[in-house]
Formats: structure tokens, C-alpha cells, sequence
């Protein structure tokens, strides 16, 4: 089988999993996990914060290359947090009735 289809004992290659399945586990998904918007949001702020500070202690500072480099990591690390696929996770089974 080759690296790209589903250790599961399927022939599905893991770009066609589109959601999460028994046939299509979490591992293979592009991610490999369910992303967490909580740390998303916080690792958002933080950068986005740090982003609006570092041009300040920059100018400050008078350092103008690392100011340019940082702020500019800092605003793709902002944009990478915000833009996270949205948090769905399998939805939880409820006991059937005789179980």
C-alpha cells in the first residue's frame, strides 16, 4: 500500500477525507489532530499584540532590519492562528436505548 492511503485497510488516499470517519481516522487528516480554539484564540492575541508592540521597541530601539523581520513573523503567525480550520470534532454517541 503506499504511504498516501489509509493504514485502515481501505484504499482511501487521505486528500479525499473530507470529514472524520471510521474509514478516515484523525491521523490522516491534513492536520493530523483536532485543531483547539481556545489556543488559537490566545496565540492570536499574543502575537497580534506582540505584533503592535514590536514596531514601537523597533523605532524606539532604532533596529530597523530585526523590527521589519519580526513584526512581519509576528503578523504571518497572527494571520496562520486566526485562519485555523474551525474546531470540529466528532460528535459524541449517545447510548442507544437496550445498551
Amino acid at each position: 500500500m503506499d504511504d498516501f492511503l489509509a493504514r485502515n485497510g481501505t484504499d482511501i488516499p487521505y486528500y479525499r477525507c473530507r470529514e472524520v470517519t471510521p474509514f478516515c481516522p484523525v491521523q490522516l487528516t491534513t492536520l493530523g489532530y483536532f485543531p483547539n480554539k481556545g489556543i488559537n484564540v490566545f496565540f492570536a492575541v499574543a502575537f497580534g499584540l506582540a505584533g503592535i508592540t514590536t514596531p514601537a521597541l523597533g523605532i524606539w530601539k532604532k533596529t530597523w532590519s530585526y523590527m521589519t523581520f519580526i513584526t512581519a513573523g509576528c503578523v504571518l503567525e497572527t494571520a496562520g492562528t486566526s485562519a485555523a480550520p474551525p474546531c470540529r470534532g466528532p460528535r459524541p454517541r449517545r447510548p442507544r436505548a437496550g445498551n
